[in-house]
Parts: C-alpha cells; sequence; structure tokens
C-alpha cells in the first residue's frame, strides 16, 4: 500500500471551531455563577470582603477565564491538526505537538460509529498496550477504515478465530458513554435510597415494614445496576465454539442450535433464540465488524434476514441461460459459488466463480458486478466471439469490484467446470506472452494450495511483474492449442497436443532446413496425474515447485517446453529449466522432431542419456 494521510475535513474545522466556542461560553458562565455563589456564601459567613480580597478574587478568575480560553484554542488546535497516516506495515497519529507510530500487529480491537450524517462517525482503536485512540471528523473516514480493515482486519480475525478454536472466549464488548451516565443516575438513586432508609428509620417510632421492604429492594436494584453500568458488566456478547452469552457474570450460554434467527439493522444486530430470547450487539461494539462473520461459521444461512435463499438461481434475460449462485467454504470463510447453467448449448464447458466474502460482509451483499461479468461471457459465447483464447479473457474496461488493476480473467479446472480467476494487469499481459500456467502455478504457491486456487480474493496479492525476462523470451513461442507436458521419474516426458494446433507451416517459420534454425517453445499446462508443479519467479535460483500433500514428486509438470537445436554429438538431452522442460538436440534430430509435429505424427525420441520424448496428439 502506498502512504496515506488522512485529516480533519474543512467542514469539520468549522463546526469544531464552533464547538470550541460554545463550550467555552458554557464553562465562563458556570465560572461566573461559582464565583457569584462563593462570595455569596463568603460575605454570609464572614461579612462584606475587603477591597483587597476582591481584588485577589477578581484576578482569580481572570486567570480561570484565560485558563478556559487557552484549554478550548488548545483543544480545537489539537483536532484541527489531528492526522493519521497509513502505509503497508505501520499506522503513525499524531497532533501539531506530538504523534505515535505503531504496527497494524499492536491493535486489538477496532470499531466504527457510521452516523446517518457521516459527520460524527468514529472510529476507535484500541491498542495490546491499553491505549484508546479516537479518531473522528477525519475526511473521507470511510476510505480510513476500508483501508484499516484490509490491513488489520485479517490479522484481527486470526486471532480470534485461534482463540475459539483453542476452546477460548472472544468478546464483542461495548464502550458507550451512556452507560457511564445511566450509571452515575442509578448510584444517585442508590444513594438517595439509602438516605431515605435512614431519615425512616430515624424520624418515627412507629416503622412500615412494608415500606422498609420496598426501600431495601429497590436499593439493592440500583445497586446492581449501578455497578453493571458503571464497571460495564453486561456491554457486550461472548462466543465460543459452545455457543454465546452476555457478557454479565453467570450468564447462561446459548448453544449454536437455538439460535432461530438473525436480524440486522443500520444501529446493530440482533440474535433470538427459539425460547424468545434476545441478544443485541451495537455498531460501536469492539470488533463488531467481525461479529456477523463469526456468526456465518456457526449459524446456517437460512436464519439470516436476507432477500436471497440459497441456493439462488438467476435467469438472464429470457434465455435458458441460468446462474446457479450458492454459499461454500473456502479455509474456514463463507465464499459465493456461481456457476452457469447453458453454456453446453454452444459446445462450451459451464464456467463456475467463486469469491470469498470480505470479513465485513454477509451472505446477502451478493456484488452485482459478478453478475454482470458472467452475462457478458454468457453473450459473447452465444455470439460466437472468441472471449477465451489461450486461456485468458481480457474485461471490456479495466477494474472489477473495486479494484483497478483487474484486467480479466485466466481459467483452471474446477470438478468438471472451468473455473474463473482473476487476474491483474501484470499477471494478464505475462500470461498472454508466457501462458496462463506459470500464473496459476504461482496462486498455487502463494496459498500453499496444489495445484492452484479454485476462488477468488479481491484483495490478494499480485504474482507477476513488469517486463520479466525468461529464458523463452528470445524463442518462436507457438501459443495456441492445449498442451500438456508430464515428466514421468526422471525418465520420460510425454507432450500431447490437441489436432486443432495450428502446425501447417511451422517448418517454414522455425528455417529448420537454414544453417542455423530458430530455437522454439510451447506454453504448456498441468495434467491431473502430475503431484509436482514447477514454478519459478525471476531472480530465482536454482528449481522450485509446489507438490500436492504427501507426493513422491515423481509425476512433474510444467509451463513451457523448449527446443533448442544446437546440441553436439554425446550432449542431446531432457533437463528442467526455470519452470518448464528444455530439450537439447541436434539439428537432424529437431528436423524430424519438427516435421512430425508439422503433420501431427506421434513421435518418439531419446536422448543419450536414455531419457525419453513422446509426442501424442489428440482430439479436442
Amino acid at each position: 500500500m502506498q502512504l496515506k494521510e488522512y485529516r480533519m475535513s474543512t467542514e469539520s474545522k468549522s463546526s469544531g471551531c464552533i464547538a470550541c466556542i460554545v463550550y467555552g461560553c458554557a464553562l465562563s458562565v458556570l465560572l461566573l455563577i461559582a464565583i457569584g455563589l462563593t462570595l455569596s456564601g463568603i460575605e454570609k459567613w464572614f461579612g462584606e470582603l475587603s477591597k483587597t480580597m476582591s481584588l485577589i478574587l477578581n484576578i482569580v478568575s481572570a486567570i480561570l477565564f484565560l485558563a478556559i480560553i487557552y484549554g478550548c484554542f488548545r483543544y480545537y488546535r489539537k483536532r484541527t491538526t489531528f492526522f493519521i497516516t497509513i502505509d503497508s506495515t505501520t499506522l503513525k497519529i499524531g497532533n501539531y505537538k506530538q504523534s505515535q507510530e505503531f504496527k497494524y500487529t499492536d491493535i486489538k480491537s477496532m470499531s466504527f460509529h457510521l452516523n446517518k450524517t457521516k459527520k460524527h462517525s468514529r472510529i476507535t482503536l484500541k491498542l495490546h498496550n491499553g491505549i484508546l485512540y479516537k479518531i473522528h471528523s477525519i475526511k473521507d473516514i470511510q476510505h480510513l477504515w476500508n483501508d484499516l480493515i484490509s490491513e488489520t482486519g485479517h490479522a484481527i480475525l486470526s486471532r480470534c478465530t485461534t482463540e475459539i478454536e483453542q476452546n477460548k472466549a472472544v468478546s464483542f464488548s461495548e464502550d458507550h458513554k451512556w452507560r457511564l451516565a445511566v450509571g452515575l443516575l442509578a448510584f444517585c438513586a442508590t444513594v438517595f435510597v439509602l438516605l431515605g432508609i435512614a431519615k425512616l428509620l430515624d424520624g418515627s417510632n412507629a416503622v412500615n415494614t412494608v415500606n422498609i421492604i420496598k426501600l431495601i429492594t429497590f436499593a439493592i436494584a440500583a445497586i446492581r445496576l449501578s455497578m453493571e453500568y458503571l464497571f460495564m458488566r453486561n456491554s457486550g456478547i461472548i462466543l465460543s465454539k459452545d455457543g454465546i452469552k452476555r457478557s454479565a457474570k453467570n450468564s447462561i450460554v446459548f448453544p449454536w442450535k437455538e439460535i432461530a434467527s438473525v436480524e440486522k439493522s443500520d444501529i446493530g444486530i440482533t440474535l433470538h433464540t427459539q425460547n424468545n430470547h434476545k441478544f443485541k450487539i451495537s455498531t460501536r461494539a469492539e470488533n463488531f465488524f467481525l461479529f456477523a462473520h463469526f456468526l456465518q461459521n456457526f449459524i446456517p444461512s437460512q436464519c439470516f434476514n436476507k432477500d436471497t435463499v440459497f441456493p439462488a438461481r438467476i435467469q438472464i434475460d429470457d434465455s435458458n441461460f441460468r446462474i446457479l449462485l450458492d454459499l461454500t467454504k473456502i479455509y474456514d470463510r463463507w465464499s459465493w459459488e456461481f456457476s452457469t447453467q447453458g453454456l453446453a448449448k454452444y459446445n462450451h464447458r459451464e464456467i463456475d466463480f467463486i469469491l470469498r466474502m470480505e470479513i465485513t460482509e454477509t451472505s446477502d451483499n451478493v456484488p452485482s458486478e459478478i453478475i454482470d461479468m458472467i452475462k457478458w461471457l454468457y453473450k459473447s459465447i452465444a455470439n460466437e466471439e472468441q472471449v477465451i483464447a489461450r486461456n485468458i479473457s481480457v474485461f471490456p474496461t479495466k477494474g472489477f469490484l473495486g479494484r483497478e488493476d483487474w484486467m480479466g480473467l485466466t481459467y483452471s479446472t474446477h470438478k468438471d467446470n472451468l473455473c474463473a480467476i482473476l487476474l491483474t494487469e501484470n499477471e494478464y499481459n505475462n500470461a498472454l506472452l508466457y501462458g496462463s500456467q506459470r500464473i496459476l502455478n504461482r496462486l498455487g504457491e502463494l496459498y500453499r494450495h496444489y495445484p492452484t486456487i479454485d476462488w477468488n480474493d479481491r484483495d490478494r496479492t499480485e504474482v507477476a511483474y513488469k517486463d520479466e525476462e525468461p529464458m523463452m523470451r528470445s524463442t518462436v513461442r507457438f501459443l495456441d492449442g492445449t498442451t500438456t507436458a508430464l515428466f514421468k521419474d526422471d525418465k520420460e516426458l510425454y507432450l500431447k497436443f490437441t489436432t486443432s494446433m495450428p502446425t501447417k507451416g511451422l517448418p517454414e517459420l522455425l528455417e529448420i532446413e537454414s544453417s542455423e534454425p530458430k530455437t522454439f517453445s510451447i506454453n504448456t499446462h498441468t495434467v491431473p496425474e502430475a503431484d509436482y508443479a514447477l514454478m519459478w519467479y525471476p531472480g530465482q535460483e536454482g528449481l522450485f515447485g509446489i507438490a500436492a500433500h504427501g507426493a513422491e514428486k515423481k509425476k512433474v509438470t510444467g509451463c513451457f517446453v523448449v527446443f533448442i537445436p544446437y546440441a553436439k554429438e554425446g550432449e542431446e538431452g531432457i533437463g528442467l529449466l526455470e519452470d518448464g522442460f528444455v530439450i537439447f538436440t541436434s539439428t537432424n534430430n529437431y528436423i524430424k522432431i519438427i516435421s512430425a509435429m508439422a503433420k501431427q505424427q506421434n513421435y518418439e525420441w531419446q536422448d543419450d542419456k536414455g531419457k525419453k520424448l513422446f509426442i501424442e496428439w489428440k482430439n479436442e
């Protein structure tokens, strides 16, 4: 993430100035009242004040008045010079006088109170060391919150998830100012009741027992209420694997299976149990943005009050084409799974698109952009447009799902369907030149998922760079058609081509009859039986790859095959390079191989070390 800075908006500065003036005037009036009451009390008890005493009191009053003005000005200056800067690893908060920098991992909890007018919205950050930061009246505060979620939310989610998996409880506590006010009122009521009891006992010989009992009961209730509100003993909800309960002491745990429905609103979430109990939590609670995420892990999606009931079937126009929308879990996070129904009519494999939900989303927040994207794919395929070429597609306009660098799609295999994977601009350009398998293998390595992923994350890391310099860049690259490569037991390399590959004229293209024929490379794809996939990044030394769990790594697949026709006698061989295979052969054998490929004939060749090459053809 690039360095971003957020400051108070001009509107907030103006309103802050007015607020400081109002506060200053109010405090000045209170000061004058206090001075007046003090003078009247002194004159009542000690008589008329001397001129010296009056002068001293006036000086003290003036000093206090100036202190109020200075305090208001300093408060206003702190507010107006407040800033927050964020980058990829750290967060800095401060004003004109001081600032503090800390890492995102130092943040224990976050909450966001979004006011309807958006003028008094507030973000609260709580660090592990107990320090609390309240950020309000910031320009673009919603963007700031989104940036904080993208950088910090996953770390907090991971920590809370680990705590739950370890059978620990996670608390979503609230911290309202009104709770403190109610607590103080309850405390005052307790004092008055106790004074009333004392006066009742002292002022009458005939004590009314019923009134005494009522007052004592009321006093106990008032004490309990004041304790709960003053010390926040009932200010949130606690989640665990077993169920949900209130933060109050000795609360009963309600198992997850007893939750009947979940009601969401702008002010929070309410859970209804089968026994008509209610659990309410407001948007001001610490880490509220994670609350709905955890609910989805424990409660069936049918319990959420939403318009979409899963699985859902979405009809496109008046055609027979449908989109099946369902929910699935990817690494403990709910995801939307979109599956086409109707592409087989056009001799095309059905397409799946899976998107993991953000931690702030629930199942009913279905992104409409995905429906539009699938409509575009369907209409392009129905109109016989070549929307998928070389296993990639490019969007009509750049940008998708709120991310500007999404450029297009590539495809992996998901069940019997094609699975669409989002590509950034650099990934798209790289796949266009060197094949999509390189990108897919890198994504598999990124997520530690062999051979590659079949889902999408909106904020995932980019896995390609601008102007990469692989070895096969300087070769004649043959990009059309579907080719697979499998190297078995470090002895046999199997290349399988589809008959749709336009090989006619290949010998002339490579100038095989000349004294210096051109080197030749082919982009390849993985095969299901492979258990190890080669992978390469610029600057990488040695061979590297990703493997299936428990694999013997005896069936290797790669992203390309390059033929080099300059081997001397006794130096011919088959080897591995970067994330592909090298066939180093003599010019005579090169001519035989290319001639067989031009005629789409099966071919077998053996190098000087006994390794074999098998070229096979199949109908697409």
